[in-house]
């Protein structure tokens, strides 16, 4: 299997089964995006814990976050035909959740590092 181009990463409202995603980062040798979100209504779950380690607050992401649609359709029209390499299996469930507020399916395939590394 060839080696990944580009990787994907995830900060969390928490990591609880209400949790969302409020950034996504993507890089590679050539390029990188980043963007916070803007949480949708119904996205409620904030864990104190969470936004100490990441250092982002509910009013910021609020004042500064792209809308989950703005965001999956920046990422679908940057790395359309890709696979983005994810080392935490929590991240394919708050890109699933990104887009299904975005209500967009993805033009692009997440896969955990274990598929690149062969464990």
């Amino acid at each position: 299997m060839e080696r990944p181009s580009f990787f994907i990463d995830f900060e969390a409202s928490g990591i609880a089964p209400d949790s969302y995603p409020i950034e996504v980062a993507v890089v590679s040798s050539e390029t990188s995006f980043s963007s916070l979100i803007k949480p949708v209504r119904y996205w409620t779950h904030w864990s104190f814990d969470a936004q100490d380690m990441h250092g982002l607050t509910q009013d910021h992401l609020l004042q500064e976050g792209d809308t989950p649609v703005a965001v999956a359709t920046n990422m679908n029209q940057l790395f359309s035909g890709h696979v983005l390499c994810s080392d935490s299996p929590q991240d394919s469930f708050w890109f699933d959740v990104l887009f299904e507020a975005a209500d967009l399916m993805p033009t692009f395939e997440l896969k955990p590092l274990e598929v690149f590394v062969g464990r």
